[in-house]
């Protein structure tokens, strides 16, 4: 929600559908949603390049646009595996809060992911024979809008669950899980933009080891940022920095810097905690000596930021933000790993 904005539900498509379609439909089933509600309502669309985590972590449902491009589309599977891991609580929901919309019609033959199994009961209610033949693109191509089975009608009828969706309950998943969760299905091919993983041919030119330091209250991040690196074949070690005991940051970059070819170094809030002695002041230079690179040393520090307060020294501006992860923050990340430099 932003403001006093509610998010009913966000919209799950190919990347390789026509937009202008896709919008349609979503603007639609929104206008919908705020006849019935108010203004204060909306959907959730990604950009054709966005990631769509934090959508598929708290709408309360997800209308999905299945088609074959849906079915090869990683970032459709995403989303059905986040969505997935929400639905894993509450297996009494599903039917209301997972809603999939035939976009275009499958072949008899096709067979589904897993995941998708069993689908949902709207898949076979919705609508009659011009949906049930054409799909929701192919009713809006042909201006089938009106009457059982037309256009009107199926956005009505996704319209009803997703209000019925509002109301079931269903949780969100916390971002760190939700960051780290793969896609359930799909093909990755030359349209898609991959989040970079080191080839095999590229491992002996690349870094392959990462220290991560952190300050005890973020450990979680630490250790969610440890399983992210590890799944891209990085050898990782968790650095605390002993900050109750007065070690200097530096210090503990330091410490850090022994146990990998690079290193990541946590920052939030909690790393210039007034109550914590050793910790830095917004006066201090501590920071520009920990963070640099030390002559004759070959670990360079990426500092990651974990909440959205100001750090000192205009280090939030240097560091990357990691508190409102999406695909290109994991890609930014994954980038800096790979720099010499």
């Amino acid at each position: 929600m932003r403001g006093n904005v509610k998010t009913y539900f966000f919209t799950s498509y190919a990347r390789v559908e026509e937009r202008a379609w896709v919008r349609r439909f979503h603007n639609d089933l929104e206008r919908e949603i705020r006849v019935r509600r108010g203004p204060f309502t909306e959907g959730c669309l990604a950009a054709p390049g966005g990631a769509s985590v934090h959508a598929a972590a708290t709408s309360p449902a997800m209308v999905a646009l299945v088609s074959h491009a849906h079915l090869r589309d990683r970032r459709c599977g995403r989303e059905w595996a986040i969505f997935a891991e929400r639905l894993a609580l509450h297996p009494q929901v599903r039917d209301l809060c997972l809603i999939p919309v035939q976009w275009k019609p499958l072949n008899p033959e096709t067979r589904l992911p897993m995941i998708m199994h069993p689908l949902p009961a709207f898949w076979t209610s919705a609508g009659a024979g011009p949906y049930t033949a054409s799909g929701l693109y192919g009713l809006m191509r042909a201006r089938a809008l009106d009457g059982p089975g037309g256009y009107y009608a199926v956005v009505r009828a996704v319209a009803a669950l997703v209000f019925e969706a509002a109301q079931a309950g269903l949780g969100p998943l916390d971002e760190a899980t939700a960051a780290a969760t793969g896609p359930a299905f799909g093909v990755r091919d030359a349209t898609e933009e991959p989040v970079p993983v080191p080839g095999p041919a590229e491992a002996g030119e690349l870094p392959r080891t990462v220290a991560i330091s952190y300050v005890g209250p973020d450990q979680p991040w630490a250790e969610y940022l440890g399983n992210l690196l590890r799944t891209n074949d990085y050898e990782v070690e968790l650095v605390r920095w002993n900050a109750g005991r007065a070690e200097r940051l530096r210090d503990s970059v330091a410490r850090a810097r022994d146990s990998g070819e690079r290193v990541v170094a946590v920052l939030s809030q909690n790393s210039v905690a007034p109550h914590m002695e050793a910790l830095v002041r917004e006066d201090d230079l501590d920071w520009e000596q920990a963070l640099g690179a030390p002559p004759g040393r070959s670990a360079p520090v990426i500092p990651v930021q974990v909440d959205s307060g100001p750090l000192p020294g205009g280090l939030s501006e240097r560091a990357i933000p990691m508190h409102g992860l999406d695909e290109s923050v994991i890609r930014t990340l994954l980038d800096a790993l790979r720099r010499s430099a």
